[in-house]
């Protein structure tokens, strides 16, 4: 560590570049690795998560399906291979006082903190006698932003739905099964049974009603394979036992790691996304440190030649250069890692989605990240030491000359490579932009300009069908006589928005569960969502007429105009097909969707969307004002409007690598150019007699810097030609992430043009000084 600390004394300016690079990187690597293994590699905060398993059922139009509750009950039951199985299935629900706040909730199985080997604290879980108890656990969240984090709370009641819940504990922090959107209450799911919250029909006995996320603890010495297969066999014995339910339907266990990469294929590509720029920003930084090392080594061959003529050692040599680099990778990681923190801050709260509740990206910086980093700062050092080793010096011409001989061609490459990884990274945010301003341009299916939308749910305050009905009447009445409304209509979900309704219905004997939306008559008229065959809902789709529906084009090739479905046992005739639009996502591929009458099918939640002349958003407080004259407890949320869901909403993974992929490619730029100025300040202190010479034969200022900058700008040019190609070659990642394609011509010239205009300071600045110099005191100085 001395041979290091008096290298670093005696060139402060290089250490301190070494120094700040590495910081940069390594914390914007760590930044990105915390988001990475937030978004897909953390395991789940339960105890042993490696024994934690998902199990679904299975069909050929859905290979991933939630689980009923009978389902469950049977998995839980015949299994023996695990060692407990829970559910549990998010749901909204008021609470508080009127007006009550809406919150996102999870209603669970009684041994839910058990089998997870979850200790809420303080307080406790639930108890096997309180399945249908009034009872809940809070988040900490939850329980800090409402009581103060007061322990008295423990045995105190919250209000849900207008029913008194004892509170009985208090969940770990950060604890939930879910990567992103964060539950504030737990209760016992068997209160929907005693009647304690509304709900709509009697989830826990109908086995078509698939809501369930099953996890199962596998037993001591058992395997996921065996799980597997004995899942298997259960789930074939109920297929045929229930074939109206079950026909086709198979029992499935995987790991949670499989379930996050096989349920959600932007995520895994966002993850990609931000390892790949965390590898690229190291990258730049090590061709910069080595860069910096092997200037060094020039610097110091004569020294170095001494030493290996008195006996020392090619291996001790390179000990001595992995002291250094390891020391500056230190220091680089003990500055690095409050960068990271910081990085990590903003990231998050980037990660914003439109919506009420809470949904976070949450990275940690604990033990895990924190090894991430020491691990990365070794294997900076090790690369970064050891290059200078790699030059090979002849001993004896070194110790004859006391000008060292030079490695430009290495530094060349070094430089090169660097501006190659800074411009690929530059022109991959170019083709997330455009991808993402590609993707808002894309036509939804519908339109998003000039509606407000507002989410209402009666049954919160306990309202029966009847009288939830009576209000949503009342509403649209009122609502539609406010200034500036031209129309108004309900629908139960919102296209692009984060709930959604399925159905399990039967097409010509086969059994599937379909995407759907409950509308209300003029919804395909107000939402501009054309009809291409038949008809939509009006006023005289009754009750009591004969059930219908409206299709998509997708499920049209199965089930199109005049065409029936069975649902709950219910013949459902096809009177219109609808355009194939945007649900979920706005890159996705077109899916089977209908859509049914409001008038024959009851949902407590619903979303009033209301049509303005002008800006929604004016309009929110006078539509909430008069939504609280006809009914002062009821709770509203979700308000806002509809093009927030494709603006926002629809390109959140997009919008994550977009920001990432510019604050590291400023970076790498940044670095890149860094390392550029130092590596020609330092040349061109070795050119000062071949300078010196030229000025005093009357070269012209112009044509001295033109002359020293031409081999450099030659070498700028090839990295920016070999950072265009791997920006086109990572294209396709970055396709799954914008959902749209990422290659365009136009980018890359505006890559290639930025970073030709950031470097010309770089370049030239260094070149401007040494043209200024004193050709006598240059030669002088030879």
């Amino acid at each position: 560590m001395q041979i290091a600390w008096r290298l670093f004394s005696k060139h402060r300016g290089l250490t301190a570049l070494a120094v700040s690079t590495l910081a940069i990187a390594l914390g914007l690597a760590t930044a990105l690795a915390s988001v990475a293994d937030a978004i897909l590699l953390r395991p789940l905060p339960v105890n042993r998560p490696q024994e934690i398993v998902r199990i679904f059922t299975s069909s050929t139009s859905q290979p991933l399906g939630l689980v009923s509750y009978p389902d469950f009950e049977d998995f839980r039951r015949e299994s023996r291979t695990v060692a407990g199985v829970v559910a549990q299935s998010q749901v909204l629900l008021a609470a508080g006082d009127a007006p009550a706040e809406v919150r996102m909730a999870l209603a669970v199985t009684p041994d839910y903190f058990d089998v997870l080997g979850v200790s809420p604290a303080p307080g406790r879980g639930f108890r096997a006698e309180e399945s249908r108890e009034a009872v809940i656990v809070l988040s900490r969240a939850y329980w800090k932003s409402h009581f103060a984090a007061d322990p008295r709370a423990i045995g105190r009641s919250l209000r849900l739905c207008g029913t008194p819940f004892t509170i009985v504990g208090i969940a770990p922090e950060n604890f939930g099964l879910d990567r992103f959107s964060h539950e504030d209450l737990y209760f016992p799911m068997g209160v929907y049974a005693a009647g304690l919250l509304p709900i709509s029909g009697q989830p826990l006995n109908d086995r078509a009603r698939r809501y369930l996320n099953v996890y199962a603890r596998l037993a001591h010495g058992a395997t996921l394979e065996q799980a597997r297969g004995e899942l298997a066999m259960i789930g074939a014995r109920l297929a045929g036992q229930n074939p109206d339910v079950d026909r086709g339907r198979r029992a499935v266990a995987i790991t949670e790691f499989q379930a996050r990469t096989q349920t959600d294929r932007t995520m895994p590509a966002l993850a990609a996304l931000l390892a790949v720029a965390a590898f690229l920003i190291l990258a730049i930084a090590c061709a910069n440190v080595a860069t910096v090392l092997l200037v060094r080594s020039e610097a110091r061959g004569q020294e170095i030649a001494v030493r290996v003529a008195l006996g020392a050692t090619p291996l001790r040599l390179l000990g001595e250069n992995l002291i250094e680099s390891g020391a500056l990778s230190l220091a680089g990681a003990a500055l690095g890692f409050p960068l990271a923190y910081a990085a990590t801050q903003l990231l998050t709260r980037a990660a914003t989605l439109p919506t009420d509740f809470r949904f976070a990206i949450a990275p940690a910086m604990d033990s895990r990240i924190g090894l991430v980093l020491l691990a990365t700062a070794t294997i900076v050092a090790i690369i970064c030491g050891t290059a200078p080793a790699l030059r090979r010096v002849d001993i004896a011409a070194r110790l004859k000359s006391r000008t060292a001989p030079s490695s430009a061609k290495s530094r060349s490459l070094l430089v090169a490579f660097a501006v190659a990884l800074a411009t690929a990274l530059i022109a991959c945010a170019g083709f997330l932009l455009d991808g993402i301003a590609a993707a808002q341009r894309t036509h939804p299916g519908y339109r998003t300009d000039g509606v407000l939308t507002i989410a209402l749910d009666p049954a919160q305050v306990r309202y029966n069908e009847a009288q939830a009905r009576a209000f949503f009447d009342q509403v649209l009445a009122r609502v539609r006589q406010i200034a500036g409304v031209k129309g108004a209509v309900l629908a139960q979900s919102v296209p692009l928005g984060y709930t959604g309704a399925q159905r399990q219905i039967a097409v010509r004997g086969e059994s599937m569960t379909m995407w759907m939306n409950i509308v209300g008559p003029g919804y395909f008229e107000r939402m501009r969502m054309p009809l291409v065959a038949g008809r939509g809902f009006d006023e005289g789709d009754l009750a009591t007429s004969a059930p219908v529906a409206v299709v998509n084009q997708e499920l049209a090739k199965q089930c199109g105009l005049g065409c029936a479905f069975r649902m709950n046992s219910r013949e459902v005739r096809v009177i219109g097909v609808a355009r194939t639009a945007k649900y979920f996502q706005i890159g996705e591929a077109p899916r089977p969707y209908f859509y049914l009458p409001f008038s024959q099918n009851y949902a407590s939640r619903m979303v009033l969307h209301v049509e303005t002349s002008g800006d929604p958003g004016a309009l929110a407080h006078r539509v909430a004002d008069e939504l609280h004259r006809i009914d002062r407890a009821q709770p509203l949320s979700e308000i806002r409007p509809l093009s927030a869901y494709l603006t926002e909403g629809s390109m959140f993974q997009a919008r994550i690598g977009l920001r990432v992929l510019a604050a590291v490619g400023l970076g790498s730029v940044g670095l890149a150019l860094a390392g550029i100025y130092g590596v020609i300040a330092h040349a061109l202190t070795r050119r000062r007699r071949e300078i010196g010479i030229r000025i005093a034969l009357g070269a012209r200022r112009r044509t001295v810097i033109l002359a020293l900058a031409a081999d450099v700008l030659i070498v700028m040019l090839s990295g920016i030609v070999a950072g265009l190609g791997a920006a086109v070659a990572a294209s396709p990642l970055l396709s799954g992430v914008s959902g749209k394609g990422a290659f365009n011509g136009t980018i890359l010239g505006i890559t290639a043009a930025l970073v030709i205009l950031a470097s010309a300071p770089a370049v030239l600045a260094p070149a401007w000084k040494a043209s200024d110099m004193d050709p006598a005191a240059a030669l002088r100085a030879e």
